[in-house]
């Protein structure tokens, strides 16, 4: 996933991005490690948030 690279590009920090998925920071970071998989509302808040297309978020 792209995920760190489009939170990188567009200047926000894991805290932030938890505290906008209301989860922890922690488990944040297990998620976008690949430790854990994002939920589907998770996935959608991330799509709008980065502006960008599912295909370009997942792959």
């Amino acid at each position: 996933m792209k995920i760190k690279e489009y939170r990188l590009l567009k200047g926000y920090t894991q805290s932030e991005i938890a505290n906008i998925l209301n989860i922890k920071q922690s488990s944040y970071s297990n998620k976008e490690l690949g430790r854990r998989d994002f939920t589907v509302e998770e996935i959608k808040i991330l799509k709008e948030l980065f502006k960008v297309t599912y295909e370009d978020l997942l792959n």
